[in-house]
């Protein structure tokens, strides 16, 4: 039977052209990873923290999205192991994992020993479950399952590949949160502004809760993650904490880029038990561990030409937490349009 296969292969210490070249031989589609760069370039995110068995499951996942109907395999060899990974294509979409130590056996006997296994590994799984050193890895609930259910504190969303992960690791960046419902040019705009001045890059957040309407279904919030397409190039993270204060816990030291309306909300008792004093010392322990609140005026009523143009001196903040904001120039930053407004029109053009 004719199968297509996909294979990546990374090689952080080993070199040898020869596996190379026999290992390419085998697919339709195949990359070496030869350093760390070339890892990161390929799975659109910095993964070098990683290794070994997580490692090679996150390339072999990466290949299924690329192409879900292919035979796919991932190889890491570090200078103490190796790891491989089959994935056979849908519907089926089973894992299997073998791994051996480099350090056991001279390198060419260790190359050869991999080049036979993954020839047979072209063959299909039939012929390589009979042997017992093959673990069969069954997949976990997917990543926005495991957060619904709180298992991890968040998931990324990498458009190069239309897919979550919960890998990315959100350090130096500037967390932008927000419905996005829909996505406009004033938030790219916006965000464009908020990397000029940071000097990070601008990661969009998306909280599958929300503070006053509930939990989002999993059909919307991909919905709306399927927003952030590659062409825009933008991360957009998913998380469970609608309240400002605990999803700025989970990014210590991150910047965030809020419109004025947020900001208001920052600083309202209600979200804090009612209590100013309670407001003032958790917003105090984020200034403290490095955070910095980006605000951009916004529209008071973006349907009415009468609204005013609201900026963060509108805002009455407690002095001891002054320090935390800082407000994006209107000259540098106006956009008279929001979601709410272009949802109300689109709902008017369909009546």
């Amino acid at each position: 039977m004719h199968r297509q296969l996909f294979g990546v292969v990374f090689l952080s210490s080993i070199k040898d052209n020869t596996l190379v070249s026999r290992l390419s031989s085998f697919y339709h589609y195949f990359r070496l990873l030869e350093n760390d760069q070339q890892l990161v370039d390929f799975l659109s995110y910095d993964a070098t923290w990683l290794n070994g068995k997580p490692l090679a499951l996150e390339l072999v996942d990466t290949l299924f999205h690329l192409n879900s109907t292919a035979f796919s395999t991932a190889l890491c060899i570090d200078k103490d192991s190796w790891h491989l990974v089959l994935l056979s294509p849908s519907p089926e979409t089973k894992r299997w994992y073998r791994c051996g130590k480099v350090t056991d056996s001279p390198q060419q006997q260790v190359l050869e020993e991999i080049y036979s296994i993954m020839e047979q590994c072209t063959q299909g799984p039939p012929k390589v479950l009979s042997d017992e050193s093959w673990q069969l890895v069954p997949f976990i609930v997917s990543p926005l399952q495991q957060l619904f259910r709180r298992d991890i504190p968040y998931c990324v969303w990498l458009p190069k590949y239309g897919r979550l992960s919960v890998y990315p690791r959100m350090e130096q960046v500037v967390i932008f949160p927000g419905s996005f419902h829909p996505l406009h040019r004033g938030h790219l705009e916006l965000a464009k502004v908020a990397e000029q001045l940071s000097q990070r890059p601008v990661v969009f957040e998306l909280a599958v809760v929300n503070a006053d309407k509930g939990t989002q279904s999993e059909s919307e919030v991909m919905h709306r993650c399927a927003q952030f397409t590659s062409e825009l190039g933008y991360y957009c993270v998913l998380t469970m904490e609608p309240l400002f204060y605990k999803k700025a816990k989970l990014f210590p030291g991150a910047f965030f880029l809020v419109g004025v309306d947020t900001a208001q909300r920052m600083v309202d008792p209600k979200y804090y038990n009612h209590s100013c004093e309670e407001m003032i010392a958790c917003l105090q322990s984020l200034m403290e561990s490095g955070t910095k609140i980006l605000v951009a005026g916004r529209l008071q009523d973006p349907s009415s030409n009468t609204g005013k143009f609201l900026t963060l001196q509108d805002i009455s903040i407690p002095w001891a937490i002054q320090n935390l904001f800082y407000s994006i120039p209107q000259e540098m930053f106006r956009c008279d349009i929001s979601s709410t407004w272009i949802r109300k029109q689109m709902q008017q053009e369909q009546q």
